[in-house]
């Protein structure tokens, strides 16, 4: 949440991106899921989740937190990556850069126009594609006050 409203600070030109570096265990938010799924949305970041995954079996992992944040992850149109030891982290983030690195920016005009300050949700497909990572929900504009 706090990431997410800082980003929405910056200038529109600006790209965003917030990198998680987690083990996916909630302790202490005072926030729901969705209110941050929804802020990390809002504020048009790319969010890239590095999990370590200190446990190697899914009896000792906090699972419903990996899913949260696949879905989080998902819905932003970045990109999750599971380490199993601090030795790979410098790696995931050289990925996690030339991916950045290497995107493309498609735009389209729904007809007729949402309502302002709604979600949406897209879908793309794309012939011969392995793996494609895309932003499957936006906020659109507000009117201006």
């Amino acid at each position: 949440m706090l990431g997410s409203r800082a980003l929405t600070k910056l200038p529109p030109e600006h790209r965003r991106v917030i990198v998680l570096v987690t083990d996916a265990g909630e302790t202490t938010s005072v926030y729901k899921f969705e209110d941050a799924r929804r802020a990390a949305i809002a504020s048009e970041a790319l969010i890239y989740t590095i999990l370590i995954r200190p446990v190697p079996n899914e009896s000792g992992r906090n699972t419903a937190g990996e899913h949260a944040l696949i879905t989080i992850t998902d819905s932003t149109g970045g990109a999750m990556f599971v380490l199993d030891s601090f030795d790979q982290l410098e790696a995931m983030f050289d990925r996690i850069d030339r991916e950045l690195r290497t995107q493309y920016l498609l735009s389209y005009y729904p007809h007729p126009s949402p309502p302002p300050g709604s979600y949406r949700h897209i879908e793309l497909q794309v012939q011969g594609a392995k793996t494609i990572h895309y932003r499957k929900e936006y906020l659109t504009a507000r009117s201006p006050k």
